[in-house]
């Protein structure tokens, strides 16, 4: 298999959103742990619901745009993914060869993901690969150098690639004849 896969195009916004669900239920979690606080804090002064009531839409709002712009950002980075396979293993590449036309906040979303290419882009040799597993978002590969406290020499393929499971399939069949023939050393 000598290929080249992107996400399918009308994907890209749906695994964007999947990866923001984390964020936003961190924040939920921190909101619900934020207002009592502050509540506790201000110790019933007779503008104390007022004052937690006007500081947690700020933070709402704040957060919201954060998430906005974290968003905008998920969809560059996955309009740029390439799932490459070829002879000598499988790789994840951030292409930014050819940046979109963009305006606004999108244009500082793509400065972020030129600038997180390079370390996001990972190529894992045929030998070198420890695992692959499949899980609900897709497969996920590891190296042997890999380290999954900092997430260096791994990597997630979106089941929303173009022909997953022809690739599953490959990649699944590539690492047990690769399993097969060091057992038969």
């Amino acid at each position: 298999m000598n290929r080249i896969l992107r996400i399918k195009a009308g994907e890209i916004s749906n695994v964007s959103k999947r990866d923001l669900k984390k964020a936003v239920k961190i924040l939920l979690i921190t909101m619900t742990v934020y207002i009592p606080l502050q509540i506790f804090t201000l110790k019933g002064g007779t503008n104390t619901l007022l004052i937690v009531a006007i500081s947690s839409i700020f933070t709402v709002l704040i957060s919201s745009g954060i998430l906005r712009f974290m968003y905008g950002f998920k969809k560059l980075y996955y309009q740029s993914l390439i799932i490459k396979v070829n002879t000598e293993g499988v790789s994840k590449i951030i292409d930014t060869t050819t940046p979109p036309s963009l305006s606004g906040i999108l244009k500082i979303n793509w400065e972020q993901v030129k600038n997180i290419s390079q370390k996001h882009s990972i190529s894992i040799n045929w030998e070198d690969i420890k695992l692959i597993k499949e899980n609900k978002y897709g497969l996920l590969i590891k190296g042997k150098q890999s380290n999954s406290f900092s997430g260096n020499g791994q990597f997630q393929i979106p089941k929303e690639i173009e022909e997953f499971n022809e690739l599953k399939a490959f990649l699944f069949k590539v690492h047990q004849d690769k399993k097969e023939a060091v057992h038969i050393d």
